[in-house]
């Protein structure tokens, strides 16, 4: 009937112009170019350490945690992925002696 498909189109109106205002959550997660200079930071420190090693996981919440000061947040993925990124590029050779697997 008329009136259903009225109401139909209304709606979808407004689905479309709600779907148009989203915005990402202010977080400092969401800072690409502060994980990456507190990654890179990190990485130097980490290589002026001989012999120290860690986990690719425990290298990203040091950064996050320590570094950063951010013991509130937790590492998702995409945040992992930036830091993971930046300490490989920073610390390049020295990535594979300071880096290693986690124990089975």
């Amino acid at each position: 009937d008329d009136v259903g498909r009225g109401r139909r189109r209304e709606m979808s109106k407004r689905k479309a112009a709600s779907a148009d205002i989203v915005e990402p959550p202010a977080t400092p997660l969401r800072n690409r170019s502060l994980l990456e200079s507190a990654s890179a930071s990190y990485a130097a420190e980490l290589i002026r350490a001989p012999g120290k090693q860690m986990t690719a996981m425990r290298f990203c919440l040091d950064v996050l945690h320590g570094k950063l000061g951010l013991k509130e947040y937790a590492i998702g993925q995409w945040e992992r992925t930036i830091i993971s990124s930046a300490r490989k590029s920073a610390m390049g050779t020295h990535d594979m002696r300071h880096i290693v697997k986690p124990p089975p």
